[in-house]
């Protein structure tokens, strides 16, 4: 027996002769907070959405952290409460913000701003009232009312007439609706509890009757008359059940999951309003979980039918803790295992669940609206609308990526065997393969879809080109190839589109795009070669008739395909490449259109392209994107792997099985931004204001760093960044970035002068602002023309005092004298001389300026004199301040400044490789002597590699130790001891120095600097000869360099 048919039988046996069981799988998507993304605590006691849309949640440490959808602030000073018990009331209002009780005070919070005000003894639960703030009771049933004038809580002496009028409850228990009070009481003669719906002046409005009395534990109202009762005791209702007050009678609620499974009652449910709406939460029961950590949301709308919103598994939820919706449709969550934010619109399909297929290629659905989900190696699963099932499979066919469907519902799929085309309505599976050929046929394809309005489908297939079949559309049926010989030369075929002229366009993302023309028979492909070139793996022609092409670069478009001229133009130079920095330049692996989106996948994530703001502004269109690598989970997006189903939902393949989105909970994000804030940092954090939208820097600071945050627009999504740009007053553009999420953005030195520093704001791929300064950077005394004129005025008017003085005294003593005079002269002249060379390195920098100056039009040469001024004028610096040394990021912005200079010199000959800026900015701080890496760079450069023919370059590691920081110089040249040998000259002048140094300083330390030289670190194959040095010099991280 074969063993391909051994193989078949097991697989028959382990998975389609014993069908999985159906259980309940999709849920929606969650993305949970926790230290890691910046909490100080994982465990949240309680969280709420405020009416700005920030989140405002505690942990279980007592902290109180506002969330804004960026970073987490603590609030209250970061100071925790004394314990999670003590907070016995948390809401949120909208007149006066949050409001946190706990112990015998109140923290009210709003904005930045906070207040704590003292409360009087044995109050109850405070009710939220979001037209009057707040409102306490105590145990004596009177009222406390806050007072914003005096920011206290006072009595309310109309609510003791009420008290009276009612007999002096023994028991109550009080609830608000945002307009009405609910009071639930009981006197000592009654035999059950009585309800009284009160206005906020305590006025009685109603007193539902209920009839036969009753236990009422707890009760939930809502301002357009929806009043439930839970955890109740009345004749004929079930404990614990949630009950909808009508006309006096408490009705059960009942719903319909999302597979239509009906529920008779919810038990332990607890209600909650938020934004006008009416939810309530809790476990299901066993028979419709998954696992005892399903959790779900439902909501109640009109009638006793409530609606599920949400399902997910909470692990570690908290007990008490109600969960809130925030202004995008999101809902909120404390638990033990951190914030838990539920996404509404985005449910998941995942490898996870034990039905599921892993390696999903193709989404497809049956006549009865079940989700067929296909994958590569161990056949498909069935997603009914709440479960997903395994059927029974005679064997498990190897899905390829692509796949249609037709008007009856019938799914075509492609497989990697023959007859690799087979076609199914969910009960009969038509495969048909063709064994007419010897070996049997194979035609293993990527891509359906039917073209020539219907009439004709078309294959993306591999080592044929294009397949064209004819109806009826079925397995073994003939197709016609359109390969090599009429032009097409892609290997294989992953994607089609068919423009309005009839014109099939075709592609590959690793080797190229092209096009077939039927009316020419012709076909044009456009490689992909090494001058660059786009390849595609997704295609689509939009409803007005223009094509997309998901390629290895982003989107790109091409207006009008139809009027294409093929045979003379190049594609390539056509397409129009769509930035959109959030998405990437990554590969487009799907794109489908749906209700005026373009709604595309990439390895980030998805996103949403409003077509009609494309149109009207195709260099910057709308793009909502969903980053399924950090925001959501789900990974890349599969190859063609997407489909909307006939409920309107889109479907999604990707790493980890299958997204479905609801665009109809995705509300619109248009709310334009601005900047909050941007301050401006220099020197040990000092900020510098912006006045007129002009920035001066004090005198001195050269290093700058800036913190900006966006106005808030209630999204709590990644959806805004800056582009900055700073342009030198010379005209030159020395600093540019893009897509800048970070809030905290150093621009490090800047030479002095005017600058123009831009700054701009993009959400969703909008420019929202533009925001232009004037950089003035102040030059320090020494870098003025008129300061040296001044030094050169004083000295010289010092040297003509002393000429005059030493004139006199030739003229009033004798020759002797006059002999000690000129002594004296001589050596006044050495002092002035000395001076006059402590100038020449500036003489030199200035004259270096006014060369560069000279040479402007030079771009080369003016940079060149650049890096040498800048670092003369560096060694000035160091040499007047008497400091001979520097930090490591100053020494390595020196070594790159020589660096290019030589390669001018070298023209390139040379390599040169210097730590990674992450490297850089980790030693930062590391104090080094000054030069002590250009002096070796340099000595490897002029006495190693320049004396060895073949020599490539030289390579600076930096390495850390417990107490060292290591320096790494390695070079390809001579060797240390062949250019001894060959007596190459060495001054050994800036070596000398530098031990001179550590001589120096190491006497006063306990770690010291230390250099290491190996020497032929390499050996020529060619010849016995060694080559090649490295020095390895380690420096403390701990140093003093006083003397």
């Amino acid at each position: 027996m074969p063993r391909w048919l051994i193989l078949k039988i097991l697989l028959y046996f382990l998975f389609g002769a014993f069908p999985l069981a159906r259980i309940a799988a999709q849920y929606n998507l969650t993305h949970t907070y926790t230290v890691q993304d910046g909490l100080p605590f994982t465990e949240i006691f309680k969280c709420t959405v405020a009416s700005d849309g920030k989140v405002y949640f505690i942990t279980n440490l007592g902290h109180l952290i506002r969330y804004d959808g960026a970073e987490f602030k603590p609030l209250h000073q970061g100071v925790p409460f004394p314990s999670d018990r003590s907070v016995f009331g948390f809401t949120a209002e909208d007149r006066f913000g949050v409001w946190l009780a706990f112990g015998s005070q109140v923290l009210r919070v709003q904005g930045d701003q906070e207040w704590v005000i003292d409360l009087p003894p044995d109050l109850q639960q405070p009710i939220q009232k979001t037209e009057g703030a707040l409102t306490f009771f105590d145990q004596k049933n009177r009222a406390y009312r806050y007072d914003p004038d005096r920011n206290t809580f006072k009595i309310d002496s109309v609510f003791d007439d009420l008290v009276e009028s009612l007999g002096d409850p023994a028991y109550t228990s009080w609830y608000f609706d945002s307009k009405n009070y609910w009071l639930i009481y009981r006197n000592s003669t009654d035999t059950g509890h009585q309800v009284v719906q009160l206005n906020q002046q305590f006025q009685i409005v109603s007193k539902p009757d209920f009839g036969g009395g009753g236990t009422i534990r707890s009760w939930f109202a809502q301002p357009n008359g929806i009043n439930l009762a839970i955890n109740m005791d009345m004749p004929g209702l079930s404990p614990r059940a949630l009950a909808k007050v009508d006309q006096g009678h408490l009705i059960p609620i009942t719903g319909k999951d999302w597979n239509g499974k009906v529920r008779n009652q919810f038990l332990d449910y607890i209600p909650f309003y938020t934004q006008e709406r009416l939810f309530f939460y809790g476990h299901p029961p066993p028979e419709h979980a998954l696992s005892e950590d399903d959790f779900e949301i439902w909501e109640l709308k009109q009638g006793t039918e409530a609606e599920l919103v949400v399902r997910i598994q909470l692990k570690a939820p908290i007990v008490g803790s109600r969960p809130d919706l925030d202004q995008a449709g999101n809902f909120w969550v404390a638990s033990h295992s951190g914030l838990v934010k539920i996404f509404s619109a985005f449910m998941g399909c995942f490898e996870s669940h034990p039905n599921m297929v892993s390696g999903l290629h193709t989404i497809n659905e049956d006549p009865e609206g079940n989700i067929y989900l296909g994958a590569y190696r161990n056949g498909y699963a069935v997603f009914d609308g709440n479960s997903i099932v395994r059927p029974r499979q005679t064997e498990l066919l190897p899905f390829m990526p692509g796949g249609w469907r037709d008007e009856r519902g019938m799914m075509y799929f492609l497989k990697e065997q023959p007859y690799g085309f087979f076609r199914s309505d969910g009960k009969e599976w038509d495969i048909r393969p063709s064994y007419k050929d010897d070996p049997p046929r194979l035609m293993l394809g990527y891509y359906i879809t039917p073209i020539q309005k219907g009439k004709v489908l078309a294959f993306g297939l591999s080592g044929k080109g294009i397949g064209i079949m004819q109806p009826p559309f079925l397995p073994g049926q003939p197709v016609r190839y359109i390969g090599e010989e009429k032009g097409m030369t892609l290997a294989n075929v992953l994607t089609i589109a068919e423009d309005t002229g009839g014109r099939v366009w075709y592609g590959r993302s690793s080797q190229g795009i092209g096009v077939y023309d039927p009316q020419l028979d012709t076909a044009v492909t456009w490689e992909i070669t090494n001058e660059g070139g786009l390849g595609a793996m997704s295609l689509l022609v939009d409803s007005r008739d223009n094509l997309w092409m998901g390629t290895q670069y982003g989107l790109a478009f091409l207006e009008k395909p139809d009027r294409f001229d093929l045979l003379h133009q190049d594609a390539n130079d056509a397409l129009q490449l769509l930035d959109l920095p959030q998405a990437g330049r990554g590969l487009v692996t799907f794109i489908k259109e749906y209700r005026g989106q373009l709604i595309f996948g990439n390895n980030r994530g998805f996103g949403l392209l409003d077509l009609h703001s494309f149109y009207e502004r195709n260099d910057q269109p709308y793009v909502k994107f969903f980053p399924t690598n950090q925001y959501l989970p789900g990974g890349g997006s599969e190859q063609n792997a997407v489909y909307i189903d006939t409920k309107g939902k889109v479907w999604m393949g990707n790493d980890l099985g299958a997204i479905s989105m609801d665009l109809d909970l995705l509300p619109p994000d248009t709310v334009a931004i601005g900047l909050d804030s941007i301050l401006f940092y220099h020197g040990e954090n000092e900020q510098t204001p912006v006045t007129e939208d002009q920035l001066i820097i004090p005198r001195g600071q050269r290093y700058l760093r800036f913190a900006w945050t966006p106005e808030f627009d209630g999204q709590l999504h990644p959806n805004h960044w800056l582009n900055y740009q700073l342009v030198l007053e010379s005209g030159g553009t020395v600093l540019t970035e893009s897509y800048i999420t970070n809030r905290d953005i150093t621009l490090g030195y800047i030479s002095p002068g005017k600058h123009r520093f831009s700054v701009e704001l993009y959400k969703n791929n909008l420019l929202q602002k533009r925001f232009d300064y004037q950089l003035i950077i102040p030059p320090n005394l020494e870098e003025t023309w008129w300061f040296w004129a001044l030094v050169s005025a004083f000295i010289t008017l010092a040297a003509g005092v002393i000429m005059g003085l030493v004139y006199r005294n030739k003229r009033q003593h004798q020759r002797h004298e006059l002999a000690t005079a000129r002594l004296n002269q001589e050596k006044e002249e050495l002092q002035v001389q000395a001076i006059t060379s402590s100038l020449n390195p500036h003489f030199l920098n200035n004259t270096l300026h006014w060369v560069q100056a000279r040479v402007r039009k030079d771009t080369t040469a003016g940079e060149v004199i650049d890096k040498l001024a800048a670092n003369i004028r560096t060694v000035f610096t160091h040499s007047r301040d008497k400091r001979a040394f520097h930090s490591l990021w100053d020494e390595l912005i020196l070594v790159e400044n020589y660096l290019k200079i030589q390669g001018e010199r070298f023209r390139e000959r040379y390599q040169y490789i210097l730590p990674a800026k992450e490297e850089r900015l980790r030693f930062r701080r590391t104090m080094v002597p000054l030069m002590q890496l250009q002096i070796h760079i340099e000595n490897a450069i002029e006495h190693g590699l320049r004396h060895r023919k073949g020599s490539t370059g030289v390579t600076v590691r930096l390495e850390e130790e417990e107490t060292h920081v290591l320096l790494i110089i390695e070079d390809d040249g001579i060797g240390y001891s062949n250019a001894k040998k060959r007596r190459i000259r060495n001054t050994q002048q800036g070596t000398e120095m530098l031990n001179s140094l550590h001589q120096i300083y190491n006497q006063k330390n306990q770690y010291k600097i230390t250099t290491e030289i190996e020497d032929n670190i390499y050996l020529d194959p060619t010849t016995p000869e060694g080559y090649g040095t490295r020095i390895t010099v380690r420096i403390p991280k701990v140093y003093n360099y006083a003397h």
